[in-house]
């Protein structure tokens, strides 16, 4: 059954033709930035692409930052940018567009930005190279915001198509985690989110590919060397998330191995190569920040609750579990763009529907796995706690109630771990498979599956203009 529906629907070729027809809509529907973090992030992309590494103190001020062409400032000012963030009221004015679009850049005339993102060079890859290019044909500033985006939805594409077309198992909800509405967000603006997130999914699904194929296929030197390397890119752009590297010990098992040795060895060594780089760009940095509490180090904010009971409440009982961070993974742009309740409730059932068919390819290793798949969901539930925690101790709080700052974006980097346990932990005799009926009725389900997609992404689509063009 596997083969025949990998032939009927070739998920990676239907990504391509559903995520570049939205990808490129959204790209120049969602306003200048108007993504999370947008305009940080732009100016961080700009900085590097002039080989600026690192940010430095204003002499006069004190303020950490950097010099940069002070057309961006100009660009931002003629399109309003920062009056449209959170005010639903105020729209993106198309005169002020095409006005925008004949702004000069001009690199010497410089102005000193605090404003920027201060994440690794990595995380800015696809974004330096396009914006690069960008200056090299001295386009307009505008053009080159836009090449930002578009080295972003590039480098989203293609690394989707690739994870989609070789992952060994469940490469329909992986699809579908690619085409939330959130995850194209992620992938068209300027941001360091999109490279973690693929990132991420790279360590995940190499670690599942070697899990599940063929049994007598040892773990060699190109499978340790891809791991290793991904870990040190993981720890290049955000690197409190070399944690997942985790899922080595919890995934692949020992007998893949030629020995235990090489696995504790193997798996060790991964983790201290990241954890290397990771401390390496700190220290890169050490020097802008005089550190000198504890606190201040570990970033905690002053005069937080650091009462341990109080936090696990605040965490557990007011904001996990609550809908509306569960919305917010429908929340668009600077969570502006509240798409209905609806939304979450379907692509909750398209992420799990396909949980309950079964891949032939592991259907006789599922038992073996399934607690396996109990130690992957606990895993998971314990990252996302920490994220809670952490954002709890380093962000502005109330003294009670919901932990602000906490977005769904955070959880799509998680999510597909999160189904493989759920997948590993299903029965067999759970799934839909008892009958040569419901057989038959797995490829109607997944034209029903894909149909929606393309619908809901249409709504979405539409809100997104209704929010920022619909007076």
């Amino acid at each position: 059954m596997k083969e025949r529906i990998k032939q009927e629907f070739p998920y990676h070729r239907i990504f391509l033709v559903l995520g570049l027809i939205f990808g490129i809509i959204w790209l120049f529907l969602l306003p200048p930035f108007q993504g999370p973090d947008e305009f940080g992030h732009f100016r961080r992309a700009y900085m590097l692409s002039e080989g600026k590494l690192h940010l430095d103190s204003e002499p006069v001020t004190g303020r950490v930052g950097c010099y940069l062409p002070a057309s961006i400032k100009q660009l931002e000012d003629a399109l309003q940018s920062r009056k449209i963030v959170g005010r639903t009221a105020i729209k993106q004015d198309f005169t002020a567009l095409a006005a925008s679009s004949k702004i000069e850049l001009k690199p010497r005339s410089e102005l000193f930005y605090d404003d920027i993102a201060n994440y690794p060079p990595v995380a800015y890859a696809p974004q330096v190279v396009a914006v690069t290019i960008a200056r090299i044909l001295e386009l307009p500033i505008l053009y080159v915001y836009y090449a930002g985006r578009f080295g972003s939805l590039i480098f989203f594409i293609v690394s989707m198509y690739l994870l989609i077309k070789h992952v060994l198992i469940l490469q329909l909800p992986l699809l579908t985690i690619a085409l939330m509405p959130i995850s194209i967000q992620q992938g068209i603006i300027i941001s360091a989110d999109c490279v973690t997130i693929i990132l991420l999914l790279m360590l995940v699904c190499h670690a599942v590919n070697i899990a599940f194929r063929e049994e007598e296929k040892a773990v060699g030197v190109k499978d340790m060397a891809a791991l290793y390397l991904l870990c040190a890119l993981i720890a290049l752009t955000k690197g409190p998330y070399i944690v997942l590297a985790l899922l080595y010990f919890i995934m692949i098992p020992r007998e893949k191995f030629r020995s235990g040795a090489l696995y504790w060895i193997g798996g060790f060594g991964m983790i201290i190569f990241g954890l290397i780089f990771a401390v390496a760009w700190k220290m890169f940095q050490v020097h802008l920040i005089a550190a000198p509490t504890i606190n201040q180090v570990m970033g905690v904010a002053p005069d937080r609750d650091l009462n341990p009971f109080h936090i696990l409440y605040r965490v557990y009982f007011e904001t996990m579990f609550s809908v509306y961070l569960a919305k917010s993974t429908f929340w668009l742009g600077w969570t502006d763009v509240r798409l209905p309740f609806i939304f979450l409730a379907v692509f909750t059932v398209l992420l799990l529907w396909p949980l309950l068919v079964p891949d032939m390819g592991i259907s006789d290793k599922s038992a073996k796995f399934r607690k396996t798949g109990l130690a992957i969901v606990g895993f998971i539930f314990l990252i996302w706690t920490a994220y809670h925690i952490s954002m709890y101790l380093m962000e502005r709080q109330k003294p009670d109630g919901k932990i602000l700052g906490m977005q769904g974006r955070y959880f799509v980097r998680i999510l597909f771990p999160f189904l493989v346990g759920i997948y590993l932990v299903i029965p067999e005799k759970m799934r839909l498979w008892t009958t040569s009926k419901i057989k038959c009725g797995v490829g109607t389900l997944i034209k029903i599956h894909l149909v929606l997609l393309a619908v809901f992404l249409s709504i979405a689509t539409w809100y997104i203009y209704a929010r920022y063009y619909l007076s």
